[in-house]
């Protein structure tokens, strides 16, 4: 009985350290005025991101259904940190669009139904290439256990990347996209070009992005025999 006391002591402290907490708020629709319910973040730790999602570099909170926030009168939603800034050119048409396409009756209800409102929405608000970069790799996240669902953004990733490979103004940018291509080649079977974007990678050599490397490499090898 001690023992598992104790076991359930060390269960409950591990949960804690790794524990990510919310608190109920309120943020205001720009679209309307309307006070709409969301959560906010109150604490989380570095361990985010050694998490899963650090393969497809998307992090919590961005991967938390919580994250999100949605009017459900009007149809307007967004992410937490974008939901009170659109800007006022944009106002007009989007109103007109979710007056012609969001259902009161039948909103968005689980996570992966809410992304895929999102990303009509977000297709309204005149978003770059960085941002859409994210959202995909969101998706394939959110998607992982739906090969040809999770391809599919995999696929409108990879031009995205290309360009910010080309474009990278630091370091940190270039191993994004380097490591990230090299994932996305290997998911697609491209072991080839997967291999050689992962050589680069290791060419930097920053901790990281090399720990990652490591993990995918030993997969790629795996999946070539």
């Amino acid at each position: 009985m001690k023992k598992f006391s104790i076991l359930l002591i060390m269960m409950m402290l591990n949960s804690i350290v790794y524990a990510t907490t919310w608190r109920p708020s309120h943020k205001t629709d720009p679209l309307t005025g309307d006070s709409v319910s969301c959560q906010e973040i109150t604490s989380f730790g570095g361990y985010i991101y050694h998490w899963p999602s650090k393969y497809d570099l998307v992090f919590w909170p961005w991967t938390s259904s919580q994250w999100i926030i949605m009017n459900k009168r009007n149809g307007y939603a967004a992410f937490n940190s974008h939901f009170e800034k659109v800007p006022d050119a944009q106002k007009p048409a989007l109103r007109k669009w979710l007056a012609a396409n969001y259902d009161p009756q039948n909103p968005p209800s689980s996570h992966k139904e809410k992304l895929l409102w999102l990303e009509k929405v977000y297709s309204q608000r005149h978003k770059n290439d960085e941002f859409w970069s994210h959202f995909y790799r969101i998706m394939v996240y959110i998607h992982r256990d739906d090969e040809n669902i999770a391809k599919v953004y995999i696929k409108k990733t990879l031009p995205l990347l290309e360009k910010s490979l080309q474009s990278a103004s630091n370091v940190h940018k270039q191993l994004e996209a380097l490591y990230l291509l090299g994932e996305y080649h290997l998911r697609l079977k491209n072991f080839k070009q997967a291999k050689e974007y992962f050589e680069q990678v290791k060419q930097i050599d920053h901790p990281y992005f090399n720990k990652l490397v490591k993990d995918r490499w030993q997969r790629l090898e795996l999946q070539k025999h």
